[in-house]
């Protein structure tokens, strides 16, 4: 896939990527979150259930508001899941 590919979202595993940069953005969180509550009020809109694009923008609108994703590339991301899976 392109990300795996051209943009990994973990440092080292490919060309460099904004993982390898201290995720400086290239894509902004904010724009990420933009977007996928773009995708859930047209997903409303056609009255279609998408529980994971929920999710996400659940996931991303706590990474931007109240953790430090803001200025940050969206793939940021990727070091929140390993902190919790280490932390238990």
């Amino acid at each position: 896939s392109w990300t795996m590919n051209a943009y990994c979202p973990a440092p080292g595993v490919g060309p460099t990527s904004p993982a390898d940069n201290g995720y400086k953005p290239g894509f902004a969180s904010e724009l990420m979150l933009k977007d996928l509550r773009l995708s859930q009020q047209a997903a409303e809109a056609a009255d279609a259930d998408t529980p994971m694009g929920g999710l996400a923008t659940a996931l991303y609108a706590r990474f931007v508001e109240e953790e430090d994703g803001k200025g940050q590339d969206f793939s940021a991301m990727l070091p929140r899941f390993e902190k919790r899976h280490h932390q238990g």
